[in-house]
């Protein structure tokens, strides 16, 4: 008897549950835990995020390459890349990640970083995004001749919420871009001068170190 309704009783235990720990059968609201691998992915980018609104921006940069390359691209990551190598200097890294993000159809936006805006997720506020400010614009100024600290100012610019700025390098970009493409009418190529022959002197050859001529067989020898 005991051995007969085995089964059924055990065929309840797993339909109510019994004896599993309710964190495992559902979540605080009632659905289904998310996967594994994004709940460590989620744990990574609060530990990232950390850093970043600490101030530690070379961790930060490390921690955020890391999640790219693990979970792959989002506006998320490329933005708070762009802001981590931004605030450590990183001016050339900071380039290659917007174009990069550019390239591959992402934004480099507010909305994307951990608390929405540029002022409230650094360390410091509005004060920390105008030293890291007047810090890249001395940079573009420096080399008004390159075009990517132009884009990264732009762009940092944009984000932090100064639209005229933003507009402003954005323009000193796009003319440092059109000095690249060449104007007017293409250059006519000049026909080439003949070259003067140049002589060879030739040493004359004695006589008995010419080749001797090879007799030529008559017919009697046939």
């Amino acid at each position: 008897m005991r051995i007969r309704h085995q089964p059924l009783f055990c065929l309840s235990l797993l339909v109510l549950g019994w004896h599993s720990p309710p964190s495992l059968l559902c979540g605080a609201d009632g659905l289904p835990p998310p996967p594994l691998a994004s709940v460590s992915a989620q744990s990574a980018l609060d530990s990232a995020d950390g850093c970043l609104m600490a101030g530690d921006y070379r961790p930060a940069a490390v921690a955020f390459a890391r999640l790219q390359v693990q979970w792959g691209a989002s506006d998320a990551l490329f933005t708070r890349r762009f802001v981590s190598q931004v605030g450590c200097d990183a001016w050339d890294q900071a380039a290659v990640i917007l174009a990069s993000a550019q390239l591959a159809g992402y934004r480099i936006a507010p909305e994307a970083l951990p608390t929405g805006s540029l002022d409230s997720c650094l360390a410091g506020g509005s004060a920390e995004v105008h030293r890291l400010t007047e810090r890249l614009a001395a940079h573009a100024l420096a080399a008004p001749d390159q075009r990517e600290a132009m884009l990264v100012m732009a762009a940092w610019s944009a984000l932090s919420g100064d639209e005229p700025r933003a507009a402003l390098f954005a323009d000193m970009a796009s003319q440092l871009s059109l000095e690249l493409v060449p104007s007017g009418p293409p250059t006519e190529l000049l026909p080439a001068e003949p070259l003067p022959p140049v002589p060879i002197p030739l040493e004359p050859v004695p006589a008995e170190e010419l080749p001797q001529p090879r007799p030529i067989p008559s017919a009697d020898r046939r």
